[in-house]
This record gives C-alpha cells, sequence and structure tokens, in this order.
C-alpha cells in the first residue's frame, strides 16, 4: 500500500520513521521544500487531492505551527473520501473502549484510557496520558509528556505545551494554546493562551517556535 505524508518537515520525518518501523516502505512525499531538494517520489504539496493518488493511505504531517492548515486538509481529504488510518505506536496503551478518529497520530508510549475520544486529526507525542471519559478535540495536538486527567476536555485545533496537566473536568476550547510546564485547573473559553504554575491568561498568542 502507497503512503501519502502530506507535508515532510520534522514531524513528516517523524512519521515516516515510525511507519517504517511498522513494515510501511512505499512514500509519496507532497511537500513543496522537499521536491525542490530532489526528495525521491516528492510532489507538490497541493497534488495530494489529485485523483491518481486515490488509492494511497494518507497522514497528514503538518506540525503544531500549522494547525488550523492542518485541520482543513483533514476535511478536504476525507471529504473526497481518502483513506486516513490512525497510527498508534505499538508501545502505547489503548483502552478497548476508547475511540481512535480517522488520522490521528499517536506517538510512543502513551496512555489512552477507558472511554477517551481522540478526534480526527489529533496528534498524540511522546508519553502523552489522556485518563478516563476523556475528549480530545479534532486536529488537537498534544505535546511530549501532557498529561489530561479525568473527564477532561480539550478543544478542537488546541496545542497543549510538553509537561502540561490539565486537571479533571475542566474544558480547555478550541483553538487555544497552553504553553509548556503549566497547570489547567480552569476552564479556558475558545481562542485563550495561558501559561504557567499558576496559570496565567495572555492577551496575546503563545510564541510556540
Amino acid at each position: 500500500m502507497t503512503v501519502a505524508l502530506v507535508g515532510y518537515g520534522a514531524l513528516g520525518k517523524q512519521v515516516r520513521y515510525l511507519l517504517e518501523n511498522s513494515g510501511k516502505r512505499d512514500f509519496i512525499l507532497f511537500d513543496d521544500p522537499a521536491l525542490s531538494l530532489k526528495e525521491p517520489t516528492a510532489r507538490a504539496f497541493h497534488c495530494c487531492v489529485d485523483p491518481e493518488f486515490a488509492m494511497a493511505d494518507f497522514y497528514i504531517c503538518l506540525g503544531y505551527l500549522h494547525l488550523e492548515k492542518r485541520r482543513e486538509w483533514l476535511r478536504k481529504l476525507l471529504a473526497l473520501g481518502r483513506r486516513l488510518p490512525a497510527l498508534v505506536h505499538p508501545s502505547s496503551f489503548v483502552s478497548p473502549t476508547a475511540r481512535i478518529g480517522h488520522g490521528a497520530i499517536v506517538y510512543p508510549g502513551c496512555n489512552i484510557d477507558q472511554h477517551v475520544s481522540i478526534g480526527d486529526g489529533t496528534l498524540l507525542n511522546n508519553s502523552v496520558v489522556v485518563s478516563h471519559d476523556s475528549e480530545i478535540g479534532e486536529g488537537a495536538f498534544l505535546a511530549p509528556g501532557a498529561i489530561i486527567c479525568g473527564s477532561a476536555r480539550v478543544g478542537a485545533g488546541s496545542f497543549i505545551g510538553a509537561g502540561t496537566v490539565v486537571s479533571n473536568g475542566i474544558r480547555v476550547g478550541e483553538a487555544c494554546q497552553v504553553g509548556a510546564a503549566s497547570l489547567v485547573a480552569v476552564d479556558l473559553p475558545d481562542g485563550s493562551s495561558a501559561i504557567g504554575n499558576p496559570l496565567k491568561k495572555l492577551d496575546r498568542p503563545l510564541k510556540l517556535t
């Protein structure tokens, strides 16, 4: 089966490594810089919607700086009927009662507890914990070591920084940005930016670069 990687920066290379270790070998890279560097099998980014690639398995490899674009391409490819299988590393634990959405990527060492819902296109980086009855929205990005406690919710398109803890029952809205090593013990409305322990809400977006 041909594997199509949409984006081939650092995240795309990580995903390719994970897939190669699971036995995948036939890759097409949809990435303009990779094309300019004459990477084998590279195509222009926009070509991923071409009918000739309709039978490939697609993985969206746009990182945390491009969360809106990630969701846009997720929806576009799903609307075209493309296959977007979830990628779950075998070292991760996933409860039989958990739901993993289309195109979700779960890195090594994650723990996804009972009755958890992981939305389409969501990425859980290394050693993320999502406790019981929690929900992670479409296209969210959880950085390494993030902990989502029981019955919490992280909205679509949100970024949760490395080592951050979202407390039991807390609601993080859509398109939020929470910086590394934060403790989220209060609800955050859509579009919030916050960082720290104790948590400080910001009047500007986090600088994630």
